[in-house]
């Protein structure tokens, strides 16, 4: 589905741009395009490769265990699901330390797992606060995006950090009260 709307997006801007007379752009765009995206990949691919192995060796040194065992009372009280399931808490907490050190790439196998336990086939509480946890994901240093920032040239890629601690404590504190009272817990 994705695909046809891109194919649309870019057939309506390409006869839009024949149309107005701007075909020399729509030449440069069509041709600079897949260039910048491979150097953009490129850029970024080595932070995400580098971060997701790190979380790999945390997960094989026993730090992921006791990482979940030190937040088993406020991962229970967010997720009241991962109490009695060790598996689901532990998947848990390595989605969220991923997203805490910023690498949602390396996040997503672990949300994955972690929802596929939670569902039982409609909305319940853990899995309402869990995606919510993952969507404002609570980052100390979001690195994708200050890996990105780096790589258009930003001066600073990290003066963006005190701006997004503000909008992600508000965001999950006010996501976490709503789905303590729109959500009822499983039994």
């Amino acid at each position: 589905m994705i695909g046809w709307i891109c194919f649309v997006l870019i057939l309506a801007g390409t006869v839009c741009g024949l149309f107005t007379g701007n075909t020399d752009a729509v030449s440069e765009a069509i041709l600079s395009t897949p260039q910048n995206t491979v150097s953009l990949l490129l850029k970024i691919g080595g932070s995400i490769c580098f971060f997701g192995g790190l979380m790999r060796v945390a997960e094989a040194s026993g730090l992921v265990d006791r990482f979940s065992s030190m937040l088993a009372r406020p991962i229970g009280f967010l997720i009241p699901k991962t109490k009695t399931n060790p598996a689901l808490r532990s998947a848990v907490s390595l989605n969220l330390a991923s997203n805490f050190f910023g690498l949602g790439n390396a996040a997503t196998p672990y949300e994955i797992k972690a929802a596929g336990m939670m569902s039982d086939g409609s909305a319940n509480r853990s899995l309402a606060a869990f995606l919510l946890l993952n969507t404002c994901s609570v980052q100390l240093i979001p690195t994708t995006i200050c890996a990105l920032r780096q790589a258009n040239g930003a001066k600073n890629a990290v003066d963006i950090l005190p701006a997004v601690w503000i909008v992600q404590i508000i965001s999950c504190t006010v996501g976490i009260l709503l789905t303590k009272v729109f959500f009822r817990e499983a039994k």
